[in-house]
């Protein structure tokens, strides 16, 4: 059935962007100007259109990028089935497959950032793809099919109380920018909120803004909405605009929004215009309630409709690289910005720390007495763990040194020293050589502690 189904090349098509937003499916990331951006990231984009008897079945843009022998495909927004590629989903992905002819240490990854069709659902498991779902898989959907008023008396009423706060607020207006100068001067703006918003809740984003600049104001399917006070821009807000679906892709805002409410009122904006145009649903572009709560109220006020946005699909026709590949998913996307885009990492931990299930242990400083005040350490120490050499130096071997373990009488965690509960390592081994889950009170990757009684 595989060769039935043809594979073309449409990498310098002039008309893909017309072909491909025909589509219900039809998203930013299979985009050219996505594709566009990625390559200047250092990815080689391809796009391919996959027809039988001249008919379009799918469209899909996957970016490729070589680390030595390995060789890694990540395909943005999933494959684009037309109508009638919907009923041969197996085929075209066999396809396509057939099209990338994968070695056995190449990696492909597949994410769709939305809810997918159990068409689709069933080909990638009928090829043996693997999901890995992770808690930024997650979003919160709001339906549009109902009239303003009943959506508004949905929501909770701190919500309603803010949006006729701003309302009342003869001053605060809310500007759709159509205009390509104005989109760049409120990129620019968006930009300086962006990374001020950065620097003061510590936190590091994917999105290159600066490669990202000219494309993002000429997109057709970004719309920008500024929130302006007394004409000054407080507020700025992209959202990725499709024929049913909405999504909110970035925001930034300074001081004064907190205190004039214009975060509900450019919601709410947006929620207007978007059924107008027609659109279906409205996503809030992931939720984090366990590492941003305060942005997951904000969102949960209005709807508590939380959906599984997708997983990511990895697909290796080596079966150990298929069962190594969870540990590191994550690593496929980078770069990846907006919806189901895998967590920034906090300052303040190690890169092998905010890696989860990672094999080695946290380094610990050259003292060997770990606490919050040198963590992550600064040098790593040595320690012969499994036969294996872990570092540099000495370290020392007494009660409270680094000796692998946490210890037993102290019930404190290596990493971070914070008190374990009585119940101790969740999920703890049945040897303490084995244990590598994160203990209940920090991000500790390997906390190595003995299960304790």
């Amino acid at each position: 059935m595989a060769a039935q189904v043809a594979v073309i090349d449409r990498s310098e098509a002039a008309d893909w962007d017309e072909a491909l937003w025909q589509q219900p499916e039809a998203n930013l990331y299979a985009a050219r100007s996505w594709g566009t951006y990625k390559s200047r990231l250092g990815w080689s984009v391809r796009r391919v259109a996959l027809c039988d008897n001249g008919e379009d079945l799918a469209y899909i843009q996957y970016q490729e990028r070589r680390s030595g022998p390995l060789r890694r495909i990540l395909v943005q927004g999933g494959p684009v089935l037309t109508l009638r590629g919907q009923s041969r989903a197996e085929a075209v992905l066999a396809a396509f497959l057939d099209h990338l002819a994968l070695r056995p240490v190449d990696v492909l990854a597949v994410k769709s950032y939305r809810p997918q069709d159990p068409e689709g659902v069933t080909a990638l498991l009928a090829h043996a793809f693997v999901p890995v779902i992770g808690g930024k898989d997650h979003t919160i959907e709001l339906d549009l099919t109902p009239g303003p008023d009943a959506i508004l008396a949905a929501a909770d009423r701190r919500w309603r109380r803010e949006v006729k706060k701003a309302e009342g607020q003869p001053d605060l207006t809310a500007v759709f920018l159509t205009d390509r100068d104005e989109r760049l001067r409120a990129y620019d703006t968006f930009v300086r909120m962006y990374a001020a918003l950065q620097q003061r809740k510590g936190f590091s984003g994917d999105l290159d803004t600066a490669a990202y600049r000219d494309l993002a104001a000429s997109d057709p399917h970004l719309l920008f909405l500024e929130i302006r006070e007394g004409g000054e821009p407080i507020l700025v807000r992209i959202v990725h605009t499709a024929r049913e679906r909405w999504t909110d892709f970035f925001t930034a805002s300074n001081e004064r929004a907190r205190a004039t409410g214009a975060a509900s009122f450019a919601v709410w904006r947006i929620i207007e215009h978007a059924r107008q145009e027609g659109a279906r649903r409205f996503d809030f572009g992931g939720v984090d309630p366990a590492g941003n709560r305060g942005v997951f109220d904000f969102k949960r006020a209005l709807s508590r409709n939380v959906i599984q946005g997708g997983p990511t699909w990895i697909y290796a026709r080596n079966a150990l690289v298929r069962r190594a590949r969870p540990v590191s998913a994550p690593d496929l996307t980078a770069g990846v910005e907006g919806p189901g885009a895998p967590p920034p990492r906090r300052r303040g931990f190690s890169r092998a720390a905010s890696r989860a299930g990672c094999r080695r242990r946290p380094t610990c400083s050259s003292s060997a007495r770990l606490g919050r005040s040198n963590w992550p350490p600064p040098r790593p120490c040595a320690l012969r763990f499994g036969g294996r050499r872990h570092g540099r130096g000495t370290a020392r071997s007494g009660r409270g040194g680094c000796r692998g373990r946490a210890r037993r009488s102290a019930g404190t965690c290596r990493g971070c020293s914070a008190p374990r509960s009585r119940r101790g390592c969740p999920r703890a081994a049945r040897s303490w050589r084995r244990c590598r889950r994160p203990c209940p009170a920090h991000r500790d990757p390997c906390c190595a502690g003995r299960p304790w009684p």
